[in-house]
């Protein structure tokens, strides 16, 4: 998904989220290269955990 996202449809940047307490999707997003990032607020839930990843040329 993130190959055809950057190769076919030219998108900057992908963002990922998910809540505190999940660990596997926590680490799905490392996995795939992924920034992540902690939000401090606790509102909303699911975005208390912020993944990204750059086009790696644009």
């Amino acid at each position: 998904m993130i190959d055809h996202a950057f190769g076919q449809l030219r998108i900057k940047r992908l963002i990922a989220t998910t809540e505190y307490t999940n660990l596997a999707s926590q680490a799905v997003m490392a996995k795939v290269g992924m920034r992540v990032e902690r939000n401090p607020l606790s509102t909303p839930p699911w975005l208390e955990i912020v993944g990204v990843i750059e086009h790696p040329s644009l």
